[in-house]
């Protein structure tokens, strides 16, 4: 319990640090964006913008690494810093909160509902719509259905694309 109270405290003061003044302005050309990754999850994202440093973002797939069940996740981002920024990139970092739930039509009746916090980086180019994002992210199952009710944890590393409306 200790741990998880470390980990609540330590991504309440990024998110803290994300929202105050000063904060990194990652938005692309646009507010809405909608693409591809691959990795765990494999499938859709979408992404909104609600501020300059804040965004929702959204993911519909498969698990490919856990034998293809589906997937999805609804996650709140805060970019903490910019890395660079130049005329044609920019290279923001966030991290974020939010669940998942998987599971849902496999064969292995092993369903799952957790936590998901992303690290990541964006790719932002200047010139065109089009953000390509790397994250790593710590998957933490809450409650497994039909299985053990144990809490699973592992990491997801996915790598994708989006273009920005």
């Amino acid at each position: 319990k200790k741990t998880a109270s470390s980990l609540a405290t330590v991504v309440a003061l990024l998110f803290a640090l994300a929202l105050a003044p000063g904060a990194a302005d990652a938005r692309p050309r646009g507010n809405f964006g909608i693409g591809l990754e691959l990795g765990r999850p494999t499938g859709l994202t979408v992404q909104y913008f609600m501020s300059r440093a804040t965004a929702l973002d959204f993911a519909l797939g498969l698990s490919t690494f856990d034998n293809d069940y589906g997937y999805l996740h609804i996650v709140f981002k805060a970019y903490l810093v910019e890395l660079t920024r130049g005329r044609t990139i920019a290279m923001p970092l966030y991290l974020g909160l939010g669940g998942f739930a998987s599971g849902f039509n496999n064969n292995n009746n092993d369903d799952h509902l957790g936590m998901r916090v992303p690290l990541g980086i964006d790719l932002d180019f200047r010139r065109v719509p089009v953000q390509i994002f790397f994250e790593v992210a710590l998957r933490m199952a809450l409650i497994s259905i039909n299985h053990d009710n144990g809490t699973h944890a592992g990491l997801d590393l996915a790598l994708g694309f989006r273009f920005y409306f």
